[in-house]
């Protein structure tokens, strides 16, 4: 359009542009117009920039944060298991359980290489005289001891039936729970590997570093000890151990520890990354735990490789950076990194104590700007463009009542009333055989074409932004919703048990929180497959729902627990919970590996007092409950 009408205008413009006058507005306008697109191209460009910096930072710092969380649980977990063991080993050491050597003589035997062994129907599964089954349990004592004291025997009597009563409950988030003794002994629950059956007759565990940090000798302090990354062949898997002395006056008893394996962090390191970034793992001493293309390095040095070895410029570069600006504490440090061209977001992982590592290269931040300042010139030149051509239209004429109608009618499309000027509104001397009338009928054209666009356009971005809510709408929807199950999953769980706890401190009402667990569903899992486990999770959503009557306020906790946050206006909590054992032991489900030969659960209760300070301590209350119905036969209810 614009071609067509430059030719028709083209001499008329030559001979106006012949004058001085011409010349210098058109000059002074061209180079006016110039600066302006300059100036504008870099202001944007300087903001864009600026912009992206910060949303780029504050996306990778929150990406952080929450990995941070996420890979700190396990960790955490692992501290507070083994700290529980410590109290109440103590507690039952203290109080003189009645264990004598009849009692040791019924667990271990004399082995003919020496060695003192826990028999082998105690790793295969048997009732035990106490009425609860018990199975994946071995020891060992090496056979450098030729007498054993009573002392020591009522020591490894009190930790096997510790460890075979939190054992199983463990066993859902790590390999085993095991007790080492400073005399060359351990107890361990692995169900998957009868580690006391297997060990060599002379095995000095006390030489081997694990053991040894324990020692009153090589820690003083008495410190819980996290070894270095190591990768299990047995067990084809990365992991590293937590171990926690415990001492009685002066006296080392036992060091309970857990092994925490380490797959699944590192599977998530490589998948689970922002857009352009990658990950890394580096201890604060300088060995490499995990990096994306150095797994196979890490793997044949058995989890000990030093950046030193590894004789890379860039990872030396970064980890002096962080030694020197990481922040100790667990908050997210952002370390601009001008030799490598990056930010790095650093964080501190609990427990071990690494340093968690996102590389996010600038180049990403930079190809924003770039378009952004593309764009900007681009439209600059075609403001350009036509600011040129209103140019000529003013000084191409010297009548001014067709100028007057030209700018008010340009005037009224920018306000958008496009009808005015379609319509006839505004005298534009299209009659006249001159280049007013062309520009006149063109701008008439240029209207209605205008029009008709952004009235398509409107239409296509209400039609867009509809189907972008309603999207939004689902993915919200599924978001708070567990995959296997169809009911709400830990995140709509945190979500809803805070608003609760806030709606009871403010006194407008009541609620009870009940945790449910089925009842050994990993045996099941190992027993009838990891299937047959899924429709058996699935069975039980299915059952709490159908009992509850609805599944506003039910959910999957995690694995194979679920919760149920009960408001106090919805009837009797106790006849509740009594009413879902019986419609789960009501489906009559086969469990061979069970005592109770059907599926069960077991549960623990919480209800909300005025000591609680947090949702979260209603949700440990309700885990202690949940412990003792599992430590007291399953299948029932704690309140």
């Amino acid at each position: 359009m614009l071609n067509m009408i430059w030719r028709k205008i083209k001499p008329t413009f030559w001979e106006s542009f012949r004058s001085s006058l011409a010349s210098e507005i058109l000059l002074k306008m061209t180079a006016g117009a110039i600066i302006v697109v300059l100036l504008v191209t870099a202001i944007g460009y300087w903001y864009i920039f600026q912009k992206s910096q910060q949303e780029a930072i504050a996306q990778l710092k929150e990406f952080v944060s929450t990995r941070r969380e996420q890979e700190n649980f396990i960790f955490q977990l692992a501290e507070d298991n083994l700290n529980v063991f410590k109290q109440e080993y103590l507690k039952r050491y203290r109080m003189g359980s009645p264990y004598s050597d009849a009692d040791f003589d019924a667990l271990f035997f004399h082995s003919p290489d020496g060695a003192i062994r826990m028999k082998k129907e105690y790793f295969d599964g048997k009732v035990c005289p106490d009425g609860i089954y018990r199975s994946g349990m071995s020891g060992f004592i090496g056979n450098n001891h030729k007498f054993l004291s009573s002392d020591l025997k009522r020591r490894l009597v009190i930790g096997y039936h510790l460890i075979s009563e939190l054992g199983p409950l463990c066993v859902t988030r790590f390999a085993n729970l095991h007790a080492t003794f400073p005399e060359n002994g351990i107890i361990l629950y692995w169900p998957d590997e009868p580690w006391g059956l297997n060990a060599r007759a002379n095995l000095i565990m006390t030489d081997g570093s694990v053991v040894r940090a324990s020692l009153q000798a090589y820690n003083p302090q008495r410190k819980p000890v996290w070894t270095g990354l190591y990768y299990d062949l047995t067990a084809n898997q990365w992991a590293i151990t937590y171990e926690v002395p415990v001492d009685y006056q002066g006296r080392h008893l036992i060091t309970p520890s857990h092994d925490v394996l380490l797959n699944d962090l590192i599977n998530r390191l490589l998948s689970e990354h922002l857009e352009g970034s990658y990950n890394f793992i580096v201890s604060q001493d300088g060995n490499l735990i995990a990096h994306p293309k150095k797994l196979d390095e890490i793997k044949k040095q058995m989890g000990v490789l030093s950046i030193e070895k590894v004789n890379d410029p860039v990872l030396s570069s970064m980890f002096a950076q962080i030694q020197k600006q990481a922040d100790p504490s667990n908050s997210v440090t952002i370390i601009d990194d001008p030799v490598n061209n990056a930010y790095l977001a650093v964080t501190k992982l609990a427990g071990p104590e690494w340093w968690y590592v996102s590389v996010y290269p600038k180049h990403l931040i930079l190809a924003k700007a770039h378009t952004a300042a593309r764009i900007i010139v681009v439209l600059g030149l075609a403001f350009f463009a036509l600011m040129m051509s209103i140019v000529y239209l003013v000084i191409s004429k010297s009548v001014a009542t067709p100028l007057r109608s030209l700018k008010q009618a340009a005037e009224e499309v920018s306000a958008g009333k496009y009808d005015k000027v379609i319509n006839g509104h505004f005298n534009l001397s299209e009659s006249a055989q001159n280049e007013v009338s062309l520009l006149s009928k063109s701008f008439r054209h240029m209207a209605t074409q205008v029009r008709d666009a952004s009235r398509m356009l409107e239409r296509k971005i209400e039609e867009r932004t509809q189907e972008l809510e309603i999207a939004n709408r689902k993915l919200t929807t599924l978001s708070y919703l567990d995959g296997l199950t169809g009911i709400k999953n830990r995140r709509s769980f945190d979500n809803d048990l805070q608003l609760h706890y806030n709606w009871a401190k403010e006194g407008k009402h009541n609620f009870v929180l009940l945790f449910y667990d089925v009842d050994y569903f990993k045996l099941y899992n190992d027993y009838y497959g990891h299937q047959a486990g899924d429709q058996v999770l699935k069975t039980v959503a299915k059952v709490l729902k159908e009992t509850v009557g609805t599944d506003e306020n039910i959910y999957r906790y995690g694995g194979e627990e679920f919760a149920i946050i009960w408001g106090d206006k919805d009837g009797d909590y106790k006849l509740l919970a009594e009413k879902l054992l019986g419609a789960i032991r009501g489906l009559k489900l086969e469990h061979k590996k069970s005592p109770h030969k059907i599926v069960t659960i077991s549960g623990g209760v919480a209800i909300y007092h005025e000591e609680f300070t947090s949702a979260k301590e209603m949700i440990i209350a309700a885990d202690k409950k949940l412990y003792y119905s599992k430590n007291s036969g399953r299948d029932q209810v704690t309140y």
